[in-house]
């Protein structure tokens, strides 16, 4: 009896296996010390309490003037303004004092009337010197402590403002200093190395020898790792040798670790055997078109990816299995890191069942799919919403460059189908959007 699982189990087994990886290796990352500036999008590693009451005084919430209450107030009621904020000024009236919003509210004084609640009147009976007399409008009433903000009325000496696995946003950093917070702890980026494998394989910049290739793998899963809130820790070539390999994945200090080529089964790839004899190959060779070869596992305490030498491959199983995890460790969601929109294609495309593929696409008319929303979009003869008309880039070969750099966005084909036909609707990830 087969008890091997299906391509659609296999791949469930693959997210699990991620799943678990992410909270083992969120267990692991060490706590840090940043100052307010460098907080944004960190993850809190223990709860953040306010140093001071907000607001530390009474404070007017509006622009007018402070009195003290009485009962009976009412429409026509009178007060003397004392222009240089005197409280003391002898008057024959209550008196106010001039206050704009966030000043501090005299002890005296309880209650602010805002401008637009009265109107000023002769000074002449006010009996007190340079003051002005002003008269509530009929309309209007007072209540006591009226526009006047408490002593911790918005947070309390000692207050929790933030939990241990927030994720702290741009408009948290105005509350934290506020309340006097000028550093907190949080969780470290996840650290990642990287070593792109093959004798063929140099760094750009250097001089090509003629059976030599430019790494287009290195820029890209740089760029990728930023991207997802990973500090990348090393980015090395290594040849095609066995203990070069071990010696990279058992002698790195980093969370994850990145083995780009020599994934396949070659004379030459020897990534899934020098994983496997040095710490546990978990899955390699998975059903995906492109990035068959991809493997993962764990070596000690690190994560281990196997990715694929071809360059479509490399970005399409970073995207596929190294994202979610880093972007989990990095306390951002771990879906899609692209915006996405129901498209239409141009023309059928060819799949297996049993295989999840990685189609690009581009727009087929950029400048009005681009610039118009889709809710503009709109069928004459239905008034339904028109999708995004899209053409497949499948001519050339697999690991052709100028597709990735032509292509607008993505579809899956899910593993269930055997192709996709011009009136299906799919979903479209968009790069630039």
């Amino acid at each position: 009896m087969n008890t091997d699982p299906t391509p659609a189990e296999l791949l469930a087994q693959v997210d699990r296996y991620l799943a678990d990886r992410l909270q083992a290796t969120r267990a692991n990352l060490t706590v840090e010390s940043l100052p307010l500036s460098s907080l944004v999008g960190r993850i809190v590693a223990s709860d953040v309490h306010s140093a001071i009451d907000l607001p530390r005084f009474r404070r007017a919430m509006m622009d007018g003037v402070a009195i003290h209450f009485q009962q009976g107030y009412a429409g026509k009621h009178r007060w003397s303004v004392v222009a240089d904020g005197n409280e003391t000024a002898p008057s024959s009236l209550p008196l106010a004092l001039p206050i704009n919003t966030g000043g501090r509210v005299p002890d005296s004084l309880d209650t602010v009337l805002p401008r637009e609640c009265f109107v000023a009147v002769s000074a002449s009976d006010s009996g007190c010197e340079g003051s002005t007399i002003i008269e509530m409008a009929d309309s209007e009433t007072i209540r006591s402590g009226q526009h006047v903000a408490r002593v911790g009325e918005d947070v309390e000496l000692g207050q929790r403002l933030m939990s241990k696995g927030r994720v702290i946003r741009s408009q948290d950093l105005g509350l934290l200093s506020a309340c006097g917070i000028v550093q907190a702890e949080v969780f470290r980026r996840p650290r990642v190395a990287v070593a792109l494998t093959g004798d063929e394989v140099v760094m750009p910049g250097s001089t090509l020898a003629s059976d030599q290739v430019f790494d287009a793998n290195g820029p890209v899963l740089e760029a990728l790792l930023r991207r997802d809130g990973a500090e990348l820790v090393s980015l090395e070539y290594l040849a095609d040798d066995p203990i070069a390999l071990q010696k990279f994945l058992s002698g790195r200090d980093a969370d994850v670790l990145v083995l780009c080529g020599g994934t396949s089964v070659g004379p030459k790839d020897f990534a899934a055997a020098t994983l496997r004899s040095g710490g546990a190959l978990a899955f390699h060779g998975l059903p995906l078109r492109p990035g068959r070869p991809v493997g993962m596992g764990e070596i000690g305490a690190a994560t281990v990816f196997l990715l694929p030498g071809n360059p479509i491959a490399c970005q399409f199983t970073y995207d596929l299995f190294v994202g979610p995890l880093l972007r989990g460790l990095a306390g951002q969601k771990t879906d899609w890191p692209y915006s996405h929109e129901t498209v239409q294609l141009s023309e059928p495309v060819a799949s297996q069942i049993g295989r999840l593929d990685y189609l690009r696409i581009a727009r087929v008319d950029k400048a009005s799919s681009l610039d118009r929303p889709l809710a503009s979009r709109s069928c004459e003869s239905t008034g339904e919403a028109r999708p995004v008309l899209v053409r497949p880039l499948t001519s050339g070969r697999a690991s052709n460059l100028t597709s990735v750099s032509e292509a607008d966005g993505f579809v899956l084909i899910p593993i269930e189908a055997d192709g996709l036909k011009p009136e299906d609707r799919v979903m479209c990830y968009w790069y630039d959007k």
